[in-house]
């Protein structure tokens, strides 16, 4: 067979591959006699958390002021006001609730 004839065939037998509905397999699933995973269960790989960050000096939307004004607060204003996570206001110029841009201060990752 083909993955016999190959110099890299442990390499290769340990590839993960993604197998969404193709048909086709990893070569440990595939080829088990070549790759020595003959009575393996194989399970999904793991899917990566999406990272979490926030810019250091990022600026949310807090409210409108007297004057019709935006009022932006960094997210480190936040930390010791943790209630302006939880409103929920419409986004503004570009900046958004603090739930959206201090994720890590807020938690909301």
């Amino acid at each position: 067979n083909w993955l016999d004839l190959r110099k890299n065939t442990k390499s290769i037998c340990k590839r993960f591959v993604d197998t969404s509905d193709n048909g086709i397999g990893p070569a440990r699933e595939v080829c088990q006699k070549t790759c020595g995973t003959c009575g393996t269960t194989f399970t999904a790989a793991p899917v990566p958390a999406p990272e979490c960050t926030e810019k250091r000096w990022a600026k949310f939307y807090h409210k409108t002021n007297k004057d019709g004004k935006a009022l932006l607060r960094p997210c480190n204003w936040v930390r010791t006001r943790k209630d302006v996570c939880n409103k929920f206001v419409d986004s503004i110029d570009g900046y958004g609730a603090a739930r959206e841009v201090c994720k890590v201060t807020c938690g909301t990752c």
